[in-house]
């Protein structure tokens, strides 16, 4: 969604979007329960999707070669460290393909907002985006909300609200 923008060298060398201290679990991606069934027959897993009180996920996996060694880390279960996702496009989840924007709840009021801890944010990109936001990518992410994609996450300061959509999402959230 933001490959107009997001230069693939900057993601190839962070993958912070697919890495995860134990705190900050709760962002592994969610899929439906229809694309994890894909999922774990492409990656030959049964466990790579599994189910919570909030739906489904995908699994994270320790680190062995952790960027802090005295911390817990994880990885997406679909992460090659060396090469990236190894999903195709069309089984990843929206939220991995949206990153690093986030649809959030702040007590009731409906953001899309931007994780400050992606290494490819700056001003120029904050400006790119909301010019993606204002020409069409908002009416794509108001749509998949409304078709049901569960990608409303609730607030979480590290991330800065880029646009209301409350109004645009009402019923649907």
């Amino acid at each position: 969604m933001l490959s107009s923008i997001l230069d693939k060298e900057v993601c190839a060398n962070c993958k912070n979007c697919c890495v995860f201290y134990e705190e900050s679990r709760w962002e592994m991606p969610k899929v439906s329960e229809h694309k994890g069934k894909f999922i774990r027959n492409f990656l030959k897993d049964q466990t790579a999707v599994l189910r919570t009180p909030e739906g489904f996920r995908l699994k994270s996996v320790e680190r062995k070669e952790r960027l802090d060694p005295d911390s817990e880390e994880y990885r997406c279960i679909a992460l090659n460290e060396q090469k990236g996702c190894t999903l195709p496009i069309e089984l990843r989840p929206m939220e991995c393909r949206m990153w690093p924007l986030r649809v959030m709840n702040d007590n009731g009021r409906i953001y899309i907002a931007l994780a400050q801890s992606c290494s490819a944010v700056n001003m120029k990109f904050k400006m790119d985006v909301i010019k993606l936001l204002n020409d069409n990518l908002k009416d794509e992410i108001i749509e998949l909300i409304k078709a049901g994609k569960h990608i409303i996450r609730k607030f979480e300061p590290s991330y800065k609200r880029l646009l209301e959509i409350t109004e645009d999402v009402k019923g649907y959230e």
